[in-house]
């Protein structure tokens, strides 16, 4: 079962912020399911698009099996490769870009179930270990 990112539930600026600057939004709630949850899901053959947002040099390093890559800069492009009815789990290398992906993609109207890698990468072969490295020396 995925968990939810909730909002701070202070959304006042800190005393460290200045008087004249405003306050930060607070972040949507955004779903985010762990390395092992993940690895659960696929086991048991569950229909998961898996997007990996990062760059085609990192994914050189480490290779997820299975997942489209998409980096980042191009989901504005191409967002009518997700389909709504899929859920969709998107991995980058710590965790930042893919809360980012979905986050374009909300702006852009999409409504489909979408999953943040918790940690990605770093989290995901700290847990279960089945990244393939690369054969580069």
């Amino acid at each position: 079962m995925p968990f939810i990112v909730k909002p701070p539930t202070n959304t006042e600026p800190t005393a460290s912020r200045s008087e004249t600057e405003t306050p930060l939004e607070p972040p949507r709630f955004i779903g985010a399911i762990t390395a092992r949850q993940l690895k659960r899901k696929l086991a048991q053959g569950s229909k998961t698009f898996i997007v990996d947002v990062r760059e085609p040099h990192e994914r050189a390093l480490r290779n997820f099996p299975g997942a489209k890559p998409i980096p980042l800069g191009q989901l504005y492009r191409r967002v009518k490769e997700f389909d709504p009815t899929t859920e969709t789990v998107f991995i980058c290398e710590s965790g930042v870009r893919s809360l980012k992906a979905i986050e374009v993609l909300r702006d852009l109207g999409y409504g489909g179930v979408m999953l943040s890698l918790h940690e990605g990468v770093q989290g995901w072969v700290r847990d279960t270990q089945p990244f393939q490295e690369s054969q580069a020396a």
